[in-house]
């Protein structure tokens, strides 16, 4: 697959699509389905999900459905996990099996629904979703460490667990 082509053709799901960094900072709209069966792709919400094509550049491996930031000066790399209360760029592809590796090039989710891993405590339905560190979520409480504010929970989630929450962090650098 090469050029344009590919990443128009790219999906969720995927590494490496195309190993090229002039396709760096490409954005790509999905509508909201479960891509983990490429070939059993299932409708979820059909809402938009706005995703942009960035480079792990973090030193480390990245865990799907975790938060991250972008790189300071290098608005299509990623720096790493987010941190506690802090600003959170996006997170990485719940749909990819195993870790990003440095180096990979992969689909960071920066709008819309997604899958988010839970940290400390759990999480409710309807509540503000907090960075609370190393790429984690957690019900946060509204108007209070705003920075740190990624969006609403649409479900309840246990720590240790996924919630599926529509990611909006208006500090976001990648929106």
């Amino acid at each position: 697959m090469s050029g344009i082509a590919g990443i128009a053709q790219a999906r969720l799901g995927a590494k490496n699509v195309l190993k090229d960094d002039s396709y760096l900072g490409a954005e790509r709209s999905f509508m909201d389905k479960d891509h983990s069966n490429p070939d059993s792709v299932a409708p979820l919400s059909s809402r938009i999900i706005r995703a942009r094509y960035v480079l792990n550049d973090s030193g480390g491996t990245l865990d799907p459905g975790k938060g991250v930031v972008i790189k300071s000066g290098a608005p299509n790399k990623i720096g790493g996990y987010h941190s506690a209360n802090g600003r959170c760029d996006g997170v990485v592809d719940p749909f990819l099996v195993g870790a990003v590796a440095v180096n990979d090039y992969f689909w960071l989710i920066v709008d819309g629904p997604v899958d988010v891993e839970i940290g400390a405590g759990n999480i409710t339905a309807n509540a503000v979703v907090q960075t609370i560190g190393s790429g984690l979520f957690a019900g946060g409480t509204a108007g209070t460490n705003t920075v740190g504010h990624s969006g609403i929970a649409e479900e309840a989630a246990n720590s240790g667990a996924r919630a599926r929450v529509i990611f909006n962090n208006p500090f976001s650098v990648a929106r």
